[in-house]
């Protein structure tokens, strides 16, 4: 099978990142992988060269960027290289980007499939202006593949038509060898780790209501280290923190490139969050074995219940400390029973060999 996997470039996005799984993981098992981008991004080069990924880079030129055609050229770079390469599939994530690949198919050779990816769950960015005019050239698409069922019904409300095309497929979550060397509750303090930015939508001031309403004995019991992008988020919300002397319980860092290692040490992974996709944090803290504290957001029915964590409600500072202290109070054989059962239901739901299969037999259809 020759396949081609298009994103806009390789930064350090969730997009980017599953992408450039998928692309290893066709290679592996020995399709044929071309892997097209347009941004001057590099973040996932280096494993895509590993795996023996060919990677075809291309620049927008100035002008077709002044007078705004950037889509279009792209849409005609992708339809340039299903010509030439004579592919089996094309796959596309993101809402402009599969515009373009939709666009390339509606003037290609139409002997392949044409698959394209929902990445997110906001109805704002599906009922945009621009939203629905890339949404319209998804009926070229043969396949229209989100990672989460929560995505899935809200793309269906938006736009019943495509009912027929649309399929969940979750993300490839990497399986990783548990730390032989953690330590539950070191320094006498359960150790919580949320990776997700510091907008609203991820709800760290929930989070911090929820710290301020604890008695101070509480709050002594746990530590919450939160791993995002620094910008004016992070800033305002340090000034609230320091005003609620929460410093040294709720303790703000910048985003990691060893989110993982972090969380091997951690004593739970939690997530917060108003509205969520997939919340690829949460699934690689269950990977690693972690109890889960988590808002009722993307398909949280799936992946946590009380048998590997607990879960909480985004608008409810109350439900939110309920959740963080019957977690911090359980014995250790308590925590370890909940990350058993973390690690099991992420391996049958996320691994490369699980995603693979579905993807492999949706373009083998």
């Amino acid at each position: 099978m020759k396949n081609i996997l298009f994103i806009g470039g390789l930064g350090n996005g969730g997009a980017e990142n599953q992408m450039t799984q998928l692309a290893c993981a066709f290679r592996e098992r020995g399709h044929n992988v071309i892997f097209l981008c347009v941004d001057a991004q590099r973040f996932h080069l280096r494993r895509l060269q590993d795996a023996k990924v060919p990677v075809m880079m291309t620049e927008v030129p100035k002008l077709i960027r002044v007078l705004k055609l950037r889509n279009f050229y792209i849409a005609y770079v992708i339809w340039k290289v299903v010509r030439r390469e004579k592919i089996d599939a094309s796959i596309s994530f993101l809402l402009e980007h599969n515009m373009c690949n939709c666009l390339a198919s509606k003037y290609a050779s139409r002997n392949y499939r044409v698959i394209t990816g929902i990445r997110n769950a906001y109805r704002s960015l599906f009922t945009s202006r621009l939203g629905r005019f890339c949404t319209h050239y998804q009926k070229y698409a043969d396949v229209i593949v989100s990672n989460s069922n929560s995505a899935k019904d809200l793309f269906i409300q938006c736009y019943p038509k495509y009912q027929g095309k649309v399929m969940t497929i979750y993300n490839i979550v990497s399986k990783t060898d548990l730390d032989e060397d953690y330590k539950s509750k070191r320094d006498g303090k359960f150790h919580f780790v949320v990776a997700a930015s510091y907008r609203d939508v991820k709800n760290p001031y929930g989070l911090v209501q929820a710290l301020a309403e604890m008695s101070v004995e509480e709050r002594e019991k746990i530590e919450i280290n939160w791993y995002g992008e620094y910008n004016q988020y992070q800033k305002n919300l340090e000034i609230k923190v320091k005003e609620l002397d929460l410093s040294s319980v709720f303790i703000m860092h910048d985003a990691t490139h060893h989110i993982g290692s972090v969380m091997q040490q951690a004593d739970a992974v939690a997530l917060f969050s108003k509205l969520e996709g997939f919340p690829n944090a949460i699934c690689e803290g269950m990977m690693l074995g972690k109890p889960i504290v988590m808002t009722k957001v993307s398909d949280y029915q799936v992946m946590v219940d009380d048998s590997n964590g607990r879960l909480c409600d985004s608008n409810d500072a109350a439900s939110i400390k309920q959740a963080l202290l019957e977690i911090a109070n359980m014995s250790e054989e308590q925590l370890l029973a909940l990350g058993k059962s973390s690690r099991v239901k992420a391996t049958s739901l996320f691994t490369q060999e699980v995603i693979y299969e579905r993807w492999n037999s949706l373009i083998n259809d």
